[in-house]
């Protein structure tokens, strides 16, 4: 026969093991649906180049980014000439780590599931039509150059292709999830500017965007950007990097801007949405 204390310690015992039990359950259905929501629901694919394929990337020049550059962005990338820094920037080219290529997966993830979770009325207000942005999330490029040798280490795109630097990946690849998905947000912003740029320079117009005739050869000549300087119809604001010295630039951020969002509207409309993402 069990005492009446016994029988008391048994119960208590059942009900902690089930009140256990339940909670620990109720963490990993949690955690499940925290992942699920988080992160893209569709095929995502992450291509990231090899060292020789984004040697051969650069080598190449398609999109003729280093043959346009003038005297003073060669001097702001520490060269002489175009020829130089495209050689400089081959040889920096190198290829992605294993964990660096398991985080950046994730943060791929995460950065298709925040613009699939976007309406369709806020993609419009950044330029973005949802369907044609569908298009372009199933396959991430990424490739990969060595420390600042390439654009100071700042992460920018090409074609279709985002680059990042092992300065970068160094910095925020290993402990700062948030700041990288936000980052590929922006520069997947750059990729869909370039893909459908007829589309998104209507967009501008039609949100009272004007272009400003500018001849001087003193401005920062980005990747991302259409090399126009624009401004807001009722503002007098110039959108554009200007470099401080332009006889000889000490380097690419020797330039007269507060913050980079001013350098131009594409730059504008990428901050705003990576901004507004949520995880």
């Amino acid at each position: 026969m069990f005492s009446l204390l016994q029988i008391l310690i048994i119960v208590y015992l059942a009900v902690f093991l089930y009140v256990h039990h339940y909670n620990a359950a109720n963490v990993i259905v949690n955690e499940n649906n925290t992942s699920k929501k988080n992160t893209s629901t569709s095929s995502t694919d992450v291509i990231f180049f090899t060292k020789s394929q984004t040697r051969n990337f650069i080598l190449a020049d398609k999109d003729k980014f280093i043959a346009s550059l003038d005297k003073a962005n060669c001097l702001a990338r520490q060269v002489a000439t175009p020829a130089e820094y495209r050689s400089l920037a081959a040889q920096a080219a190198v290829s992605f780590s294993a964990e660096e290529q398991k985080r950046l997966r994730r943060a791929v993830s995460l950065a298709a599931g925040a613009l699939e979770k976007m309406s369709p009325a806020y993609l419009a207000q950044c330029g973005i039509d949802k369907s044609r942005m569908q298009t372009l999330l199933g396959t991430w490029t990424l490739a990969k150059t060595r420390d600042s040798d390439v654009e100071m280490g700042m992460p920018h795109t090409r074609e279709r292709v985002i680059f990042l630097s092992g300065a970068y990946l160094a910095r925020y690849g290993s402990n700062n999830m948030v700041k990288m998905t936000r980052t590929l947000i922006h520069e997947f912003m750059h990729i869909y500017q370039r893909t459908f740029a007829t589309l998104y320079t209507d967009f501008l117009r039609q949100n009272g965007w004007v272009r400003v005739p500018y001849n001087e050869n003193d401005l920062r000549i980005n990747p991302d950007l259409d090399k126009q300087v624009w401004k807001r119809r009722d503002d007098k604001r110039l959108y554009m990097a200007q470099f401080t010295t332009p006889q000889n630039p000490k380097n690419l951020k020797d330039v007269r801007l507060s913050e980079s969002r001013y350098e131009h509207p594409f730059e504008w409309y990428a901050y705003k949405l990576g901004e507004e993402a949520t995880f």
